[in-house]
C-alpha cells in the first residue's frame, strides 16, 4: 500500500510539473463530475424534459441566424462596398442590417421557387457564413495586426449603477417575452400566420382574403417562415423562437443606440449609452411590448439607417455610402410601411446637403451630385421589389389594396373596397383632422406633448417624456452640430407620425433615435457642471420613479407565466408545459381533415391551425362579400367557389358588419349545419355535402336597429356597412313599416327578425315571435338574431 501511495504521489507531482497535462487532467475531472452529476439528475428529472434544453435550441437557432447575417453583411460592406472605417458598434449593427436584408432576399428567392423546406432553412445561413468566411479571416488578421494595447480604466460608479439597472430591465423584458402568452393580437392574426402558411405550402402564396397578410411588407413573416421550417420544434416553441428573435433584435437596437450616441458625441466612446432605454418604459407596456409584431424589427433599422445617411452627407454622396443607405432603407421598407417615419426623417438632411453641394462643392463632388441620389433610389427599389412584384403578380396592384381606382384591374375587388379601406382599415379617431396647416400645427405641438397625451392603447404617459423635456437644453450645451442633426431626424420623424396616424406603438419604429438624442443631451448636460448634474439627476430620477411600475404592471402576467414555465419541470408538468398555448386552434387543427379549408367568420386569430384559412370581414378583405346573398344556398355556393369546407366562429361574440350577413349566416347555421364541434371559445361547422334548397329572398323584420326603420325588408336591402362614417352610409327604407295600432303586420310569413339586444319585443308581436322564431345569436348591446323554427332543408 505504501508503495502504491508513493507511486501515486510521484504521478501527481509529475502531473503538477507539466502545465498542459495538469490542465487536461483538471478538465477531465470536471467533465467526469459533470457526467456523473447529469447521470444522477437524469434519474430524477430527465434531461429531455429540461426547459433549458428546449430554450437552448431557440438560442442556438437564433445565434446561427444572427451569425450568418452579421458575417454576410460584414463581408458585403467591407469587401464589396469597401467601407472599412466605421467605428466598431456602427460597423456591427450596420453589418447586421445588411446581412438581414441579404437573408430575407434569399428567402424570397427560395419561396418564389417553391423551396421552403427544412433542408433549405438549415443550409441557407450556413451558405451565407461560408461565403463570408474569407473576408472575416482577412479582416480579423488585419485587426489583430493593427490592434493597439489599451490600458484598463476604472468604471465610474454611475456607469456601474446604470449597467446594473439596464441588465435588470433586460431581464424583465426577457421574462415578459419568453412565453407564447406574450403574443399580441396582430401577431396572432397575420404576422405569424404569414410564416405558418408559407412554410405549410412550401412557397410564397397569395392571401386573397386578408389585406394585411396580402399587402403589408413581410420581413417578420419571412423570419417566422424560417422558424416554422426548423426541425425539432413544435408550434409553441416556434412561437417562442420568434419572440426570442425579437428580443435579440432589441439587443441589436441597443447596440445601434450606442453607435448613434457615440456619433453624436463626436465619435467618443459611450459604453453605457444603451441603458438609456430604461428611461423609455413604453416597451414594457402592451401594445408596444415584445409580442411578435413587426414594430421592433423595424425599430432595429432606425439607428443604422440614420448613421448611414450621415455617412452619405459626410462623404459627399459617395457611391458606396449611397448604396449602403439604399440597402438599409429597402430593408426597413420590407418590414413595415412605417419605415416612412425615419426615411422622411433623414430626407431633409440629405436634401439640404445635396443643395449645399450644388451651390458650393460642385467641382469637388462631381458626378456624385446626381449619381448618389440615383443609387439610393435604385438600391432601395431593388431591395423592395420582391414585395411589390409579389403584389403585382398576385393582386395586379403593387400597393394593393391602395389606389384601386388607379390600378383598376386589382384583384380581388368589391364596389365598396376603396371606401372601406379608407374609412374602416384605419380608425378615423386616430387620424388628425383639419387643413394641412392645422395638422402641421397639431403635429408640432405633439413633439412636446406626445408623451403626456397617450393615444390608442396606452392609458398613461410612459414613453418619450425625457426627449420632449430635454429638447430645450440643446440650445445651451456644447458639441451641437451632430446633436442637432440627430434632433432634426428624430423631430422630423415625430412630426410625420403626428401628422398621419396617432398609434403609440408606431413610435417604436424610431424610438432608438429618441433614446439616442436623450442620452446625448444627458451626457452633454453632465459635462456642463455640478449644477447641471443636479438637474439631470432630479429629472431622470423623476422619470425612473414614475415609470418604475410600467416595467411590470402591464407585463406582470407574462412574467408569471414565464416563471411557471421554468417551474413546470419540478412541478411534474414538463410533458404538458406547452399544452395550454394556442390550445383552441391546435385542437381545431387536430380534429380537422388534412384537406380542410377554413373560413374564420368574423374572427381572425387562426395561428396554430395548419390549414388554408380565409376571412370574411369587409374592410379587411375584398374576396368574400355577402352583398349578393339572399338565402343560405347562396352562402354555401359562395363558400364552395373558394373551396371552403368548414367555418370557424365565436358564437355571440362578433356581429357581422352588415345585417344582411347576420341573417343569411344565421339561417345557414340554424337549419343546414349538421356536423359541428366546439374548441374552447370557437365553434367549427362543417358545410353541408348537398346544397340547401332554393328559397325566395328572405324577408326580415327589424326592431330598434340604428339606421333602419322598424318594418319589413328584403334581406338584400340590409347591406349597409355599419363601421363606415355616417356620411357614407345609406339605409334602405322598409317595404312595410311597423305600426303599433291595428291592423298589425303579419309576421308569420317572415324568415327572420332583427331586434335591438335587450329591448323588449312589441307586445302584439312578442308571443308570435317566441312561438315561431328561434333566437340564434345575441350580440351584447347590439342585436338579437331570430330565424323561423320551421325552416327545414
Amino acid at each position: 500500500m505504501k508503495a502504491i501511495l508513493q507511486l501515486a504521489g510521484r504521478g501527481i507531482k509529475w502531473l503538477n510539473g507539466h502545465g498542459w497535462i495538469r490542465s487536461a487532467t483538471l478538465a477531465c475531472v470536471s467533465l467526469l463530475g459533470s457526467a456523473l452529476y447529469l447521470h444522477h439528475q437524469n434519474q430524477v428529472y430527465p434531461l429531455k424534459d429540461w426547459l433549458f434544453v428546449q430554450l437552448a435550441q431557440l438560442f442556438a437557432w437564433s445565434a446561427y441566424l444572427h451569425a450568418a447575417c452579421v458575417a454576410s453583411g460584414f463581408a458585403l460592406v467591407s469587401r464589396v462596398l469597401g467601407i472599412k472605417s466605421l467605428p466598431v458598434k456602427e460597423r456591427l449593427v450596420t453589418s447586421m442590417g445588411v446581412g438581414l436584408v441579404l437573408f430575407v432576399l434569399a428567402m424570397y428567392a427560395l419561396g418564389a421557387m417553391g423551396l421552403f423546406t427544412s433542408a433549405a432553412a438549415v443550409v441557407l445561413p450556413g451558405a451565407l457564413l461560408v461565403a463570408a468566411t474569407p473576408t472575416l479571416l482577412s479582416e480579423w488578421r488585419a485587426h489583430r495586426a493593427a490592434q493597439p494595447t489599451r490600458s484598463s480604466v476604472d468604471t465610474p460608479f454611475w456607469l456601474r449603477a446604470a449597467t446594473i439597472l439596464g441588465i435588470a430591465c433586460l431581464g424583465i423584458l426577457y421574462l415578459q417575452s419568453m412565453t407564447p402568452e406574450a403574443l399580441n393580437y396582430d401577431s396572432r392574426w397575420y404576422h405569424l400566420t404569414v410564416g405558418e402558411d408559407y412554410a405549410r405550402e412550401g412557397r410564397i402564396v397569395p392571401f386573397f382574403a386578408d389585406y394585411n397578410k396580402a399587402a403589408f411588407p413581410q420581413l417578420t413573416g419571412i423570419l417566422y417562415t424560417w422558424g416554422s421550417l426548423l426541425p425539432g420544434l413544435n408550434t409553441p416553441l416556434r412561437v417562442m423562437w420568434l419572440l426570442h428573435n425579437e428580443f435579440f433584435f432589441v439587443l441589436w437596437t441597443l447596440v445601434g443606440i450606442g453607435a448613434a450616441v457615440e456619433w453624436m458625441l463626436g465619435d467618443r466612446l459611450a459604453p453605457g449609452a444603451w441603458t438609456a432605454f430604461c428611461l423609455f418604459p413604453g416597451i414594457f407596456v402592451y401594445d408596444s411590448n415584445l409580442g411578435g409584431s413587426a414594430d421592433h424589427f423595424l425599430g432595429f433599422f432606425a439607428a443604422p439607417l440614420m448613421l448611414a445617411a450621415m455617412r452619405v452627407v459626410q462623404g459627399g454622396f459617395a457611391p458606396s455610402a449611397c448604396i449602403l443607405l439604399g440597402i438599409l432603407t429597402g430593408g426597413a421598407a420590407l418590414t413595415k410601411y412605417q419605415a416612412a417615419y425615419f426615411v422622411i426623417g433623414v430626407a431633409p438632411v440629405l436634401a439640404i446637403s445635396l443643395l449645399w453641394g450644388l451651390l458650393r462643392y460642385r467641382k469637388l463632388w462631381g458626378r456624385n451630385l446626381w449619381l448618389g441620389p440615383l443609387l439610393i433610389v435604385a438600391t432601395t427599389t431593388l431591395v423592395t421589389c420582391p414585395h411589390f412584384v409579389k403584389n403585382w403578380v398576385f393582386y395586379k396592384n403593387p400597393i394593393y389594396p391602395y389606389f384601386t381606382s388607379v390600378f383598376t384591374s386589382s384583384y380581388p375587388l368589391q364596389p365598396e373596397t376603396a371606401a372601406s379601406v379608407s374609412n374602416m382599415w384605419m380608425e378615423r379617431s386616430l387620424r388628425p383632422e383639419g387643413t394641412v396647416f392645422e395638422r402641421l400645427v397639431g403635429a408640432l405641438k405633439l413633439v412636446f406633448t406626445f408623451s403626456l397625451e397617450p393615444h390608442y392603447s396606452v392609458s398613461r404617459p410612459v414613453f418619450g417624456s425625457l426627449f420632449s423635456l430635454l429638447l430645450p437644453a440643446a440650445l445651451f450645451v456644447r458639441g451641437k452640430r451632430r446633436l442637432w442633426l440627430g434632433i432634426a431626424v428624430a423631430v422630423t420623424a415625430l412630426l410625420f407620425w403626428g401628422y398621419t396616424y396617432l398609434v403609440d406603438r408606431y413610435l417604436q419604429a424610431f424610438s432608438a433615435l429618441l433614446i439616442a438624442v436623450t442620452a446625448v443631451l444627458i451626457a452633454r448636460m453632465w459635462q456642463a457642471g455640478y449644477l447641471a448634474r443636479v438637474g439631470v439627476v432630479v429629472l431622470t430620477a423623476t422619470q425612473l420613479i414614475w415609470g418604475a411600475d410600467a416595467y411590470v404592471y402591464s407585463g406582470y402576467g407574462y412574467v408569471q407565466d414565464s416563471l411557471a414555465l421554468i417551474r413546470s419541470g419540478f412541478d411534474g408538468q414538463a410533458a404538458r408545459r406547452f399544452d395550454k398555448y394556442l390550445r383552441e386552434t391546435r385542437q381545431i387543427d387536430e380534429k380537422l381533415p388534412k384537406d380542410a379549408v377554413l373560413l374564420f367568420h368574423n374572427t381572425r386569430l387562426s395561428l396554430g391551425v395548419q390549414r388554408r384559412v380565409y376571412q370574411d370581414l369587409p374592410g379587411y378583405q375584398s374576396l368574400i362579400s355577402y352583398r349578393h346573398t339572399q338565402s343560405a344556398r347562396d352562402v354555401v355556393e359562395m363558400y364552395r367557389k373558394f373551396g371552403i369546407t368548414h367555418v370557424v366562429l365565436e358564437p355571440g361574440s362578433w356581429k357581422a358588419l352588415t345585417r344582411q350577413e347576420d341573417v343569411v349566416f344565421a339561417m345557414l347555421y340554424q337549419h343546414y349545419i349538421k356536423e359541428r364541434f366546439r374548441s374552447g371559445r370557437y365553434e367549427v361547422l362543417e358545410l353541408p355535402k348537398n346544397l340547401p334548397r332554393r328559397e325566395e329572398t328572405y324577408r326580415v323584420l327589424t326592431l330598434g336597429l340604428v339606421g333602419y326603420g322598424d318594418g319589413i325588408y328584403n334581406v338584400d336591402q340590409l347591406h349597409t356597412l355599419e363601421p363606415l362614417p355616417d356620411t357614407l352610409k345609406e339605409y334602405a327604407v322598409p317595404q312595410m313599416r311597423l305600426s303599433n295600432k291595428p291592423p298589425y303586420l303579419d309576421v308569420t310569413q317572415l324568415d327572420a327578425v332583427l331586434a335591438k339586444q335587450g329591448r323588449p319585443l312589441p307586445r302584439h308581436l312578442a308571443s308570435t315571435i317566441s312561438q315561431r322564431f328561434t333566437r340564434v345569436f345575441s350580440f351584447r348591446n347590439e342585436v338579437d338574431v331570430y330565424v323561423r323554427k320551421e325552416k327545414t332543408p
